[in-house]
C-alpha cells in the first residue's frame, strides 16, 4: 500500500495513481527447510509471542531441519517466494484520491482480503515449506484490523 503514496509523493498526480494502478505486488524470500533432516518443531514460547497469531497456533503441526551434509547443517535449502498482492479496488481508489495514508490503504485492503507478506509466511510455515524462524526473520507483524471502511 505504501507504494501508492510513494508514487504521488515523488510527483504523481493522485488521479493517475488511483487510474492507472491496477495491481500491487510485494514479495520477499523465505528459505525452505531442508527435506533430508526436516523434523517436527515444537513453537517456542518467545516465537508465539512474536507471531501474534490470531488463531491457536496449537492447530497447527511446524518444522525446521536439525541440519545435515544435505544442507551443510544450516537445516534450509533453498528458498521460496512470499507475495502480498493488493488490487486496486474501487474503494481503494477512491481512498488514494482523498489522500489516504498507507496504513489506512492496508487495513482496507486486508477488509478486502488482501493477503499480508506475514500472512503468506504463515500459511507456508503451516504447510512445512519454512520455519516460523523465518517467518519472524523476513516479515513484520500486521497491525490488527480496524473495521472502519472509511478510515482516510
Amino acid at each position: 500500500p505504501s507504494a501508492y503514496v510513494r508514487l504521488i509523493d515523488i510527483g504523481m498526480k493522485p488521479f493517475l495513481v488511483a487510474a492507472g494502478v491496477r495491481v500491487i505486488l510485494a514479495q520477499r524470500l523465505v528459505r525452505t527447510i531442508c527435506s533430508t533432516c526436516k523434523e517436527p518443531h515444537t513453537p517456542l514460547d518467545i516465537e508465539i509471542e512474536r507471531l501474534h497469531a490470531s488463531e491457536d497456533i496449537t492447530q497447527h503441526e511446524f518444522f525446521q531441519g536439525k541440519g545435515c551434509d544435505n544442507c551443510n547443517h544450516t537445516g534450509y535449502q533453498g528458498r521460496v517466494g512470499i507475495y502480498e498482492l493488493l488490487r486496486t479496488s474501487d474503494t481503494i481508489r477512491t481512498m488514494i484520491m482523498k489522500g489516504a495514508s498507507a496504513s489506512a490503504l492496508r487495513n482496507t485492503a486486508r477488509i478486502e482480503g488482501m493477503r499480508t507478506l506475514r500472512g503468506d509466511a504463515w500459511l507456508k510455515a503451516t504447510k512445512g515449506v519454512t520455519t516460523l524462524e523465518e517467518v519472524l526473520r523476513v516479515t513484520q507483524a500486521d497491525e490488527p484490523i480496524r473495521e472502519s471502511k472509511k478510515a482516510v
